[in-house]
Parts: structure tokens; sequence; C-alpha cells
């Protein structure tokens, strides 16, 4: 017998930096008859195989292309396939809301998923500072970043956080 085999590596690159790895084998062969009489070999054809097609990790606020499955030849060799994820444009809701839980402004904020997400002051909070509100309890830690949740494909808007804020008169 005679057979031929090749390894695909597929490295998915995480947009958090780790990487998830497959490796698959294929093999094809073939079996060879001898004729001891006539002293000659007879082979038969060579076996189909197929290297079965991956689906990319899903991760919300990015694309990605899922890997195709590839039949095995003779000429197939072994091969090596990277796959990037690519951030979406995504919006995130921040809510201000007074110490009794009634929401007072919000703020759109939108980027890339996976940005870092400013602290700067807004029209919005200079806005309320200028009323006389201040922010007392800002749930944003610092290095959120702005992401997608996957029931939000439809309006891609996730809200963030809270600004808890008390007016003093």
């Amino acid at each position: 017998a005679e057979d031929h085999q090749v390894t695909r590596t597929i490295t998915f690159n995480m947009p958090d930096g780790s990487k998830q790895i497959i490796k698959q084998i294929g093999k094809i062969q073939r079996l060879g008859i001898t004729d001891k009489t006539a002293n000659e070999q007879t082979w038969s054809d060579w076996s189909k195989a197929t290297l079965p097609a991956v689906t990319a990790p899903h991760v919300p606020g990015y694309t990605v292309k899922n890997v195709d499955a590839e039949p095995i030849s003779l000429t197939s060799k072994d091969s090596n396939i990277n796959v990037i994820y690519h951030p979406k444009q995504v919006k995130v809701k921040i809510k201000y809301v007074d110490e009794a839980g009634n929401e007072i402004d919000e703020q759109i904020i939108s980027g890339l998923a996976g940005d870092l997400i400013s602290h700067k002051p807004t029209v919005e909070t200079d806005r309320l500072a200028d009323e006389g509100y201040v922010i007392v309890d800002n749930e944003l830690p610092q290095n959120a970043r702005l992401m997608a949740e996957d029931g939000d494909r439809k309006k891609n808007t996730r809200l963030l956080l809270v600004n808890r804020i008390h007016k003093y008169n």
C-alpha cells in the first residue's frame, strides 16, 4: 500500500491575543496487488479524503472568515492557515441616573470593537456639570473597551454602565 498524508494547521488569532489552534491530518492511499505468476504489481485507484471545513469561534463585535474544506490530492502539501479577526463598528450607550434611579441623560459612544473607551469629559458631562450634577459612582472601569454582545446584532448598541450623579444646588 502507498499513502499520502498532509497536515493542515489552522490558527485562530483571537481578539484578546490568545490563539486557538486546530491540527487536521488527512490521508489518501492506494493498494497494490502483486501477481506472483507474472511478477507484476497493479494498483487500485487512490482513495478520496477531504480536510473538513472549520467554523471560526464567534466573537461578538468581530468579523472572521471560516476555513473551507479542502480535498486531498497527490499534490497536496502541509499547510498553515492564519485566521484574523476584524473589529466591527459598535456603539455603547452610557446612562446618567440620579440617586432615585431616574434617567437624566444618556450618551452614545461609537468606535471599533476592542477600542478603549475614553474617560475624557464630553459635551454631555460638561452640560450636566453646568446643571449642578456631579458623577458620584462611575461603573466604567479605567480599561473598559468597546464591545458588542450577541443579542445586540440588530442595533449593535450595548448599555455599558450607569453613572450615578448627584445634583448640588
